[in-house]
């Protein structure tokens, strides 16, 4: 099955703080995958999940037409060890991913994860293309980590949400971008 990603369905995801990973296969016969993960965001706050009061109709038709996990939870309350379990599919105490603040050192460099299998790196060497577009915060460089493609970026944790410094392609030098950062981001992902 192929899903059709359109500038509705990514301007709708005004919270979103992260467009993880967009994965397009090499071969037809493949399926693409989007992930969106977005920070700081509760379980029930879409449609999709009974919220009547919350309207996120674009959210709620990929979670009608594609796979929505109603029933994941995350490891640990924070961003950069959810997001290291996300790539490695391990807790954040067998990665040493332990938290925002704390990493031990094994991890604490630009080719961190590389004793570990890689979501993005295991789907690139399957064929697909992977693309990262959005914030990153983890020492391990996304291009270390199975990224071939990085056509904008937020290296640094967090920042301003409009004219932030944002890194392109396999380098975390910034420069400031102008606009708000989820619009640059979903419309980078489109192209």
């Amino acid at each position: 099955m192929h899903y059709f990603l359109n500038q509705r369905i990514l301007t709708s995801i005004l919270t979103c703080a992260l467009l993880a990973a967009i994965l397009r296969p090499a071969r037809a016969d493949k399926p693409n995958f989007v992930f969106v993960i977005s920070d700081d965001q509760r379980w029930d706050t879409l449609g999709a999940a009974g919220n009547r009061a919350i309207h996120t109709p674009n959210l709620d038709k990929m979670a009608e037409s594609g796979v929505y996990f109603r029933q994941a939870t995350i490891h640990v309350t924070q961003c950069s060890p959810s997001r290291a379990m996300l790539l490695t599919g391990m807790s954040p105490f067998a990665t040493g991913w332990l938290s925002n603040q704390y990493q031990e050192d094994h991890v604490k460099s630009a080719d961190g994860f590389r004793h570990y299998p890689l979501l993005p790196a295991l789907l690139r060497d399957a064929g697909y293309s992977t693309v990262l577009c959005g914030k990153w915060h983890l020492d391990p460089m996304p291009w270390n980590c199975g990224f071939t493609h990085l056509p904008l970026w937020m290296p640094q944790g967090s920042d301003v949400y409009k004219n932030a410094p944002l890194a392109e392609g396999k380098s975390s030098q910034t420069t400031i971008h102008t606009g708000y950062v989820n619009g640059l981001f979903c419309d980078e992902a489109i192209r």
